[in-house]
């Protein structure tokens, strides 16, 4: 059966999401080889800072590795109260027990397309590049919008099309069941598309970019990003990656590769309730 299976749940809780290593394959290459200067997940707290109320009940859906809350533990204010979720419980226990002597933050299994929460329930709702893996996108955002109080507000971080595209179109040839560069262009929930898909259930939406050129120079950690997102591989398809970004790097000095990302912030109900 095909890597497309990347989007079914069983191979996202099992597999890809079975713990933190294959995510923090893709976090070093970001981390390692960004030219901003400025680190994205101080940014993105900076964000939060301005838009969430002071004593905010804040839960994370898909929260992943925590590495968000890691790069910004001198940040947190002492009156935010954080929920934090992940439907693959691997990564969770990954998260808390990265974060789980601070007391403010509690952990919980749960599926965003049925939150085990109250109505009205959270000041802000933060979903970081994981939505666009929801098989039922618009039953999710319901979801985040029943839990929000009226004037909450989502934080939902998605990629655009031409998010790593120059890495994709290299590795296609050699990894063809993951099919990157499809994948890339059809993302269910997207810059290009997210903010009509959250205008159904809010109000109002803004977006705020992040554009960052990664200028890569060692070939070892773009095979590793390549591999984090599949199963199967053989040794040929491997030797086949290193030869390729290694001419790359030869030729030019770096591999150059875009990371397209951005922030939706929506807020209010839309004119129109279903």
């Amino acid at each position: 059966m095909s890597d497309l299976r990347l989007w079914e749940d069983d191979y996202l809780r099992n597999t890809q999401y079975k713990d933190a290593s294959r995510l923090n394959a893709r976090l070093q290459l970001h981390q390692r080889f960004s030219t901003i200067g400025y680190d994205y997940y101080r940014w993105l707290f900076d964000l939060m800072l301005a838009s969430f109320p002071v004593n905010a009940r804040i839960l994370e859906v898909g929260a992943g590795s925590g590495e968000l809350w890691l790069k910004n533990l001198d940040r947190i204010p002492d009156q935010w109260h954080i929920t934090l979720t992940d439907f693959a419980p691997g990564i969770l226990a990954d998260a808390q027990r990265a974060l789980g002597n601070i007391e403010r933050i509690a952990f919980q299994e749960a599926d965003v397309q049925q939150l085990p929460f109250a109505d009205q329930h959270f000041d802000a709702v933060l979903a970081h590049l994981m939505l666009y893996h929801i098989p039922h996108l618009a039953k999710a955002i319901k979801e985040i919008r029943r839990v929000l109080t009226p004037q909450g507000s989502l934080h939902a971080v998605t990629l655009g099309k031409a998010h790593m595209h120059q890495l994709n179109v290299l590795a296609d040839p050699f990894v063809p069941e993951v099919g990157l560069t499809k994948r890339g262009e059809d993302r269910a929930f997207s810059l290009e598309n997210g903010a009509t898909k959250l205008l159904r259930r809010f109000g109002e939406v803004q977006l705020i970019r992040w554009t960052d050129h990664l200028h890569v120079t060692e070939v070892e950690p773009l095979v590793d990003y390549v591999l984090s997102m599949t199963r199967v591989v053989t040794d040929k398809a491997i030797a086949g990656l290193r030869a390729a970004f290694a001419s790359d790097i030869q030729r030019d000095g770096k591999f150059e590769v875009l990371r397209d990302t951005g922030l939706f912030v929506a807020r209010g109900y839309p004119l129109a309730k279903e």
